[in-house]
């Protein structure tokens, strides 16, 4: 990974804007802005996902139950993470939100630290298909995202996979996952997972060994809603 680099430019979309008192803000540096942009660097967040989303319900309330479940762990997700819980969001619906939630408890857990926390990876966004592709590449040639990403997976306090199971997996690809996470489980460190199947579906395409660490060892979210992207575009 590059050395991460602090764009000033950044403090037009400062999070904080709201609550900022402007003292510490306007054209100074504001350390609690720098420190959130570089863990937000180090947690493989990139474009939209540096910032939270509003997420509403739709006209029908599909979500109501699971959106209250979500808000609740984003609430306490200190506790959420310190105590080394687990998330699974899933639903056979694509763009109804499942990564936007991920990523805002992610968020969220970085704001809560951002004052006590030194420059180290506390929380790591993993796209599946980018970490697979990255990985077969690595076996050639160095994969900087590969490896930079095999270097903090195990001991990060939170990882977000994202789209854990959109391929059937080979051999080697399933056993990194299987080691990885099964070492994340001992430890006790928090993962949030999510997928376009339903728990039927993750078991099959998973297998059994690595499914039940991932179905058994977390609090179920299911969201039914419909596609969202538009609105949250």
């Amino acid at each position: 990974m590059n050395d991460f680099v602090y764009d000033i430019k950044e403090k037009e979309k400062c999070w904080y804007k709201s609550v900022c008192d402007k003292q510490r803000c306007g054209n100074n540096f504001c350390i609690r802005h720098y420190k959130m942009c570089c863990l937000i660097y180090m947690a493989l967040m990139e474009g939209k996902q540096k910032y939270p989303v509003p997420l509403k319900l739709n006209e029908k309330g599909d979500d109501r139950e699971a959106f209250a479940t979500l808000k609740k762990i984003q609430s306490n997700v200190k506790d959420f993470v310190l105590e080394g819980k687990n998330l699974l969001i899933y639903s056979k619906n694509t763009g109804n939100g499942k990564t936007t939630w991920a990523t805002k408890i992610g968020l969220t857990w970085l704001d809560s630290i951002w004052s006590s926390t030194d420059l180290t990876c506390r929380c790591l966004f993993i796209s599946l298909p980018k970490l697979m592709s990255a990985m077969r590449e690595n076996i050639s040639k160095p994969n900087e995202y590969f490896q930079y990403v095999n270097e903090n997976i195990v001991n990060a306090d939170l990882v977000i996979w994202d789209e854990i199971n959109y391929k059937e997996y080979s051999d080697f690809e399933h056993d990194f996952l299987l080691n990885v996470i099964s070492q994340r489980l001992s430890l006790g460190k928090s993962n949030i997972y999510t997928t376009n199947y339903d728990l039927d579906g993750i078991s099959k395409r998973l297998g059994t060994r690595l499914s039940s660490r991932i179905i058994n060892a977390s609090i179920k979210v299911e969201l039914i809603g419909r596609d969202r992207r538009e609105e949250i575009d």
